[in-house]
């Protein structure tokens, strides 16, 4: 039988496990996303300067 102090270190093993896999998800995807945001601003300053 495992005991609770094990128990809890698992849990807190597998939700540290869950949230950095959910961060790198997240971060790949705001990255992207925030690049696209960049080029458009990028893109619009120039039409402006013209």
């Amino acid at each position: 039988m495992i005991d609770k102090k094990s128990k809890i270190f698992l849990g807190v093993l597998s939700f540290l496990a869950m949230i950095s896999i959910v961060a790198v998800y997240y971060k790949y995807v705001i990255i992207k996303d925030f690049n696209i945001i960049i080029d458009e601003a990028e893109f619009n300053q120039s039409l402006s300067e013209e």
